[in-house]
């Protein structure tokens, strides 16, 4: 399981970081072969890259949100 965790490239350590927690969420939940563990995981990582972008924004700019919104919908 570790395994696949693991990839031979020391310059793309984590290539296959996300594959494999797709792949592991799907044999969890018995969808094995699904291709819907993978997109929750884009999502997720969609997310967790959305979330500090609003935030900084909005910190900075905090008279408009519709601005820091914008800026995480232009990535």
């Amino acid at each position: 399981m570790v395994q696949g965790f693991l990839y031979s490239d020391p310059m793309r350590v984590h290539t296959k970081t996300f594959y494999q927690l797709g792949y592991l969420l799907g044999e969890a939940v018995g969808m094995r072969g699904s291709y819907l563990p993978y997109q929750v995981v884009y999502a997720l990582l969609w997310w967790a890259q959305g979330m500090p972008v609003y935030a900084i924004v909005r910190k900075f700019l905090s008279s408009s949100p519709s601005l820091a919104f914008c800026a995480v919908r232009s990535q």
